[in-house]
């Protein structure tokens, strides 16, 4: 399981090198864009706030994108895609949402695809 979740996020971060877009919210070109696919429709969504939070100790970079696709069951019907931004508040997620998109089935492929593409 666990080979298989760091394949997962290496196939992503080769996404992002061969992909590099721009964003809404920092439409200057970068070096790296690094992508990451947050499924919370499960019974690990308590820990999406979390990993989220940890990336924000860093945020995205003069030379680097971190853009977050996050779904989450107190969402509703929405799924957010987010700049990663730096902060040192570890009690809530701060970084700006970049778009609001339907309700997403983060366990079909497609969506992850199509999440590259936009990205």
């Amino acid at each position: 399981m666990k080979s298989s979740l760091f394949g997962f996020a290496v196939v992503l971060f080769f996404f992002g090198l061969l992909a590099p877009g721009s964003l809404k919210a920092a439409p200057q070109e970068k070096e790296w864009t690094f992508l990451v696919f947050l499924n919370g429709h499960n019974n690990l969504d308590s820990f999406g706030a979390i990993n989220i939070n940890q990336m924000e100790t860093v945020g995205s970079t003069n030379d680097l994108n971190l853009v977050v696709q996050w779904a989450s069951m107190g969402f509703g019907d929405k799924t957010k895609r987010l700049l990663v931004t730096k902060d040192n508040d570890e009690s809530k997620v701060t970084s700006p949402i970049v778009q609001e998109v339907p309700r997403v089935d983060m366990g079909d492929y497609h969506a992850m695809v199509e999440f590259v593409k936009w990205a």
